[in-house]
């Protein structure tokens, strides 16, 4: 499945779980701890929720993340644990809170830091690897 056709289903399922609630877009938002703007970025299909903001909005509604996003049905599990450990989680919780020019900050960092690790090297940047 494409992204935009991903984005497309979310966006839907979102505003199907949303109206249930009897709720607007600026309340969902404030409830699932993004902004306003970033709720809009999703309905507009400008930008897809993370694991974290799709775990957030399943966790509101009571539902399971794959009754919001699909491809957690069609696709193997490849990427997270459907029960991250606690510090992948309080990792999780603190990038979904980021703008999202900041989150792919994060995202670059860790991959930098994971090349670097795979390299062997002992640091980056300022950054100090800690030898595995």
């Amino acid at each position: 499945m494409d992204e935009k056709k991903r984005m497309q289903i979310i966006a839907e399922n979102i505003t199907h779980f949303r109206k249930q609630r009897g709720i607007t877009q600026k309340e969902l938002a404030k409830e699932v701890g993004i902004t306003a703007s970033t709720m809009t970025d999703y309905m507009k299909l400008r930008s897809a929720p993370s694991f974290g903001v799709i775990q957030k909005l399943a966790d509101y509604f009571g539902v399971k993340k794959s009754d919001i996003d699909t491809t957690f049905k069609e696709e193997s599990t490849n990427s997270l644990p459907d029960a991250p450990d606690s510090l992948t989680q309080q990792i999780m919780d603190k990038v979904v809170q980021l703008t999202p020019p900041n989150q792919k900050i994060v995202l670059r960092t860790s991959e930098e830091l994971l090349e670097s690790q795979n390299e062997d090297k002992r640091s980056i940047g300022s950054y100090q690897l800690v030898p595995s």
